[in-house]
């Protein structure tokens, strides 16, 4: 009850006692018996609901939490424990089974090689065995004519016939051509016989050249697509006459497939090695080509289960498949692996197979360690649980003795402990209101401090803002936009420049400036040597806190402010240009902080700024430096060849889309092998060097210019017509033969001419005409202009 609301305690006195108030028990005492009321009607709770649970109907849940604790911790370690047992040996099974798909992937990966060359060699004997054999009957029309029985036209048109008349497959020839007739009516073997005249430089004539071309495109005649060729080529070196046997690439597979199967795929498998896999070949209809062991394989395709692992393999073509054939001699059953995968071409499958007897043994012997170690904690678990139980009684009732002793002691205890402490904590509370105003004080410093630290993580994220855009810029006019916006948010009481430095003036121009113009400060300097600016002198920043003293720099008017300049670098040494920031407001001390360190913080930005600012600006000049070297070539600087590529298909396709012209010049130095030899190496690049120039003078500004390779150039002109494409070319040669590039020689050169779309419609096409034009301009006489006889 209370009263005046003030609690007042009540005491009942029994009849026979003392009316004297009773003396307060100690606070101790009175928590522990507290403490020990809890608990024992927490215990009383339990057994009220024990006795409930056990009056509903016993469900799992219920049974567990009756039963006992170290039961519990039992069970609970078998349930973890034996799942990890049988998942480590999943996890061993799995690794074993990769191991062994590895190893028989990367040996079929190499049976496929060796299938693949194995095949191209059977190709390559063919076509050379056709070609031997025109070349044999050329040779006796050439002994005929040596014994003048024949003329040397009427022997070379009969073999000529003769040999054309014999075909390879069903659309595979034989031809024999001199390299004038070669060169038009196909353009395609020329082009592959010129790529085979780069291994004998010292020859110029295609029809010299001899060797095997294993795939090219080549348009088929019989409908006009094109197909993938196959190619051998010698030369009959009396008539200056070129013998080629060529054929689609999937009919010569079907000629070669016999020799082929016979000779080198069978020797890929050992069936005698048992610890190395079996190789064998499918064709596309499930048939087995070659196999090491025949009498292995059912012939119907399927294994001991009916399952049809052969056509399972065509069908997936690469991957794996897992499939059970009868052990030889044996009732039982051996379990395969195989992995397979399809051979471009032929389209047949190459299959390497692994016996997986020692894999399944393995399985076997880790599942039954597994189940032997599960017997075991299932096993140790009972005997545990029951120690745990004993323990766990012994110790229960060690503590109900110790709780005993410790409430006994307790209430012995003198009561003037607990007043000491009532004064000693009325003390603390004395002590506590006088530092009431000295933690408030500290609390006003903290806020500053926080402050200051919050305009610390501002100026952070500003920097990196401007960082991360920096480094996304491609121009310079995108840098300085971005840094006057950024200096506008990390200085925006203040006021400040860039200027950029220029080597060979010795000079710094004003690029851009931020901040608020003012009508009682001066501007900024527009332009200025680099002798005027203390930082630049120094090579740091400069800081004038007083610009009125002997240290200011002469760029920056006398007036009742400071300023910092900050020289911007790029890797220590080279000068880009100079950040100078003004202090448009008198510096006050302010968060703990006097005006000195005010200028110290303002420097640190500066400085991070100029250096971020300067490593961004160095990396855009070195990334604009790379990408002129990447297009342009070091001698002439005319456009490479790699360059011209992108180019001519963009603007091809450019042509397409917008039905225009497109003319392509080809032109090549004449005799420029022989000026090295006469002149040497150093004037042959002063030629180079002034053809491209002069290249450079005769071509419109949207055409493209490119050194195609060695003395040759390539010119790409857009939207020009042939006569204009014509008229340029004529302009280029009369510019380049009145040019007096050596002493006493006059440089001429052989241009060809194509044109879109009357020569072709790509980039192969077009090239193959001009190149077709420049070696008749050099064939009639050099010093001239040809124009490709589709174009004209």
């Amino acid at each position: 009850m209370s009263c005046n609301g003030k609690a007042v305690s009540c005491h009942r006195t029994p009849k026979g006692h003392s009316t004297e108030p009773l003396s307060p028990i100690p606070r101790n005492t009175r928590y522990i018996f507290h403490m020990k009321f809890i608990l024992r009607r927490q215990r009383v709770k339990r057994i009220i609901w024990f006795m409930k649970m056990s009056a509903q109907r016993p469900t799992l849940r219920t049974l567990w939490w009756k039963t006992p604790r170290p039961v519990r911790y039992a069970a609970g370690f078998c349930i973890l424990t034996i799942p990890l047992i049988w998942s480590g040996w999943a996890v061993a099974t799995a690794q074993w089974r990769t191991a062994v798909e590895n190893q028989l992937e990367q040996e079929n990966n190499a049976f496929v090689k060796q299938a693949e060359i194995a095949l191209d060699i059977a190709i390559k004997a063919r076509l050379k065995a056709t070609t031997e054999a025109g070349r044999s009957l050329l040779s006796v029309y050439q002994e005929k004519v040596t014994r003048k029985d024949m003329s040397e036209a009427s022997a070379q048109q009969t073999a000529r016939t003769l040999v054309e008349s014999c075909k390879i497959g069903k659309n595979g020839k034989l031809i024999a051509l001199p390299a004038s007739t070669l060169a038009k009516q196909y353009p395609q073997i020329k082009r592959q016989l010129m790529r085979l005249a780069e291994d004998e430089p010292a020859s110029n004539s295609p029809a010299l050249k001899q060797g095997y071309v294993p795939s090219f495109d080549m348009k088929d005649g019989t409908d006009g697509t094109t197909r993938q060729m196959a190619l051998y080529a010698i030369c009959f070196k009396e008539w200056e006459w070129t013998v080629a046997a060529f054929a689609p690439y999937d009919e010569l597979i079907d000629m070669a497939e016999d020799d082929f199967l016979d000779k080198d795929v069978l020797a890929a498998a050992d069936p005698t090695t048992p610890s190395r896999p079996l190789h064998y070949l499918l064709d596309a209809t499930g048939s087995i080509l070659t196999h090491p062991a025949w009498g292995k394989m059912p012939s119907d395709g399927k294994d001991a289960k009916g399952f049809s692992f052969l056509a399972a393999m065509v069908k997936k073509k690469n991957g794996q498949t897992e499939y059970a054939l009868p052990a030889v001699g044996k009732s039982a059953i051996s379990y395969k692996m195989a992995v397979h995968a399809e051979i471009p071409g032929p389209g047949w499958i190459a299959v390497s197979e692994a016996d997986m007897g020692r894999f399944r043994q393995k399985r076997n012997a880790s599942a039954g360690l597994a189940f032997g170690l599960t017997v075991l904690v299932l096993g140790c678990s009972l005997p545990t649980a029951r120690a745990l139980l004993n323990w766990r009684a012994n110790r229960v009732r060690e503590r109900q003795e110790a709780w005993d002793s410790a409430v006994a002691s307790a209430a012995k205890t003198d009561a003037t402990r607990f007043r000491a402490e009532k004064e000693q904590l009325k003390q603390e509370l004395f002590t506590a209101s006088k530092d009431r105003d000295r933690y408030k004080a500290k609390n006003h410093e903290l806020t500053d401090t926080l402050d200051n630290m919050r305009k610390e993580s501002d100026e952070i994220t500003h920097l990196n803002s401007m960082v991360e855009k920096l480094q996304a810029c491609d121009s310079e006019e995108e840098m300085c936009s971005i840094l006057k916006r950024q200096a506008a948010l990390l200085f925006p009481e203040d006021s400040g420049a860039f200027y950029e430095y220029h080597e060979s003036q010795r000079t710094l121009e004003l690029v851009l400036e931020w901040g608020e113009p003012s009508l009682t400060l001066p501007p900024f300097c527009k332009e200025f040597v680099r002798e005027d600016c203390w930082g630049l002198r120094r090579g740091k920043a400069h800081v004038h806190e007083d610009p009125r003293s002997e240290e200011s720099c002469r760029h920056l008017a006398s007036g009742p402010y400071a300023s910092i300049c900050h020289p911007i670098t790029a890797h220590g040494d080279e000068l880009l240009g100079l950040l100078c920031l003004r202090i448009n407001h008198p510096i006050h001390a302010s968060g703990g902080l006097d005006a000195s360190d005010i200028l110290h913080t303002k420097q640190g930005r500066v400085t991070n700024v100029a250096e971020q600012f300067g490593m961004a600006l160095s990396n855009l000049k070195l990334r604009e430096a790379l990408r002129t070297q990447s297009i342009r070539d070091q001698l002439t600087g005319l456009y490479n060849r790699r360059h011209m590529e992108e180019s001519f298909m963009r603007e091809l396709h450019r042509a397409q889309r917008q039905n225009q012209p497109l003319g392509l010049i080809m032109c090549d130095i004449d005799h420029f092998k022989k000026i090295n030899d006469t002149y040497g190496h150093d004037k042959g690049d002063e030629v180079l060097r002034g053809a491209a120039a002069v290249l450079q003078k005769n071509i419109r500004q949207g055409d493209i210019a490119c050194r195609y390779g060695g003395e040759e150039f390539l010119i790409i002109m857009p939207e020009a017509s042939l006569e204009i494409t014509a008229m340029r070319a004529e302009q280029i040669r009369q510019s380049i033969r009145q040019k007096t590039l050596l002493p006493q020689q006059a440089i001429t050169l052989s241009l060809g001419v194509a044109m879109y779309p009357n020569d072709g419609q790509s980039t192969d096409e077009l090239q193959a005409a001009a190149d077709a034009a420049l070696y008749e301009a050099k064939r009639t006489g050099r010093d001239r202009v040809v124009i490709s006889s589709a174009g004209a």
